[in-house]
This record gives structure tokens, sequence and C-alpha cells, in this order.
């Protein structure tokens, strides 16, 4: 009988009796671009080159 009101209770306590809550849901953030410090950088090194050559290209 003390489980089932312990579990009563932990219920009430996490907001399953009222209708309108939801499960709590811890966030996560996503992960951007590669875990690997020097892949980003040389990634965002050829992005930079290649928005250069973009320009040149562009001029006129």
């Amino acid at each position: 009988m003390k489980d089932r009101m312990k579990a009563v209770k932990e219920m009430s306590d996490g907001g399953m009796l009222d209708p309108g809550a939801q499960l709590k849901r811890e966030k996560n953030r996503s992960k951007r671009g590669p875990a690997d410090r020097s892949t980003a950088r040389n990634q965002k090194r050829q992005k930079r080159k290649n928005a250069r050559k973009a320009r040149r290209r562009n001029r006129r």
C-alpha cells in the first residue's frame, strides 16, 4: 500500500495528474559542424577562400 501511495505522490509531483501537463524532456543542442577542431578550421578556411573567389568572379 505504501508503495502505491508513494507512486501516486511522485506522479503528482511531476504534474502527471494535470491533464494539460506534458512530460518533461531534456533539451539537447544539435551539434553544428565537425567535432574535430582542425577539420572545422579547414572547412571554414575553404569557405572563405571560395567566397573570395566568387567575389572576384562577380566583379565587373
